[in-house]
């Protein structure tokens, strides 16, 4: 029972593995840019990243909408919109306090 729990541990993180590998050079993984090495360091699979080494495919990790489905992005999206007007509704608001606080201070006529 204990065996067939460990092997079945052992095939996820087998799978796992495979799916975070992104591309390869001669047989060498590259990950994006989070778990890469410095170029030139030796690890137990060899030379990672020689920087005068042409890299084929991708070396990095995908961008977002790689990732995730168009609706996952618009719901992004709309968040980034909605936290800028926010930020610009506060912002009208301090301005308009500035105005009137200069007004009331130098007595000018208020529209």
């Amino acid at each position: 029972m204990e065996e067939n729990i460990l092997k079945e541990i052992l095939s996820t993180l087998e799978s796992i593995k495979i799916q975070l590998e992104v591309g390869s050079i001669s047989g060498i993984s590259l990950r994006g840019p989070v778990a890469d090495p410095p170029p030139g360091i030796i690890s137990p699979r060899g030379v990672i990243a020689d920087p005068l080494l042409p890299v084929r495919g991708p070396v990095a990790d995908p961008a977002p909408w790689y990732l995730l489905d168009k609706a996952k992005l618009a719901k992004l999206k709309v968040h980034q919109i909605e936290t800028a007007i926010m930020e610009l509704e506060r912002q009208i608001e301090f301005l308009k306090l500035e105005r009137d606080l200069l007004k009331e201070e130098y007595k000018l006529k208020k529209r």
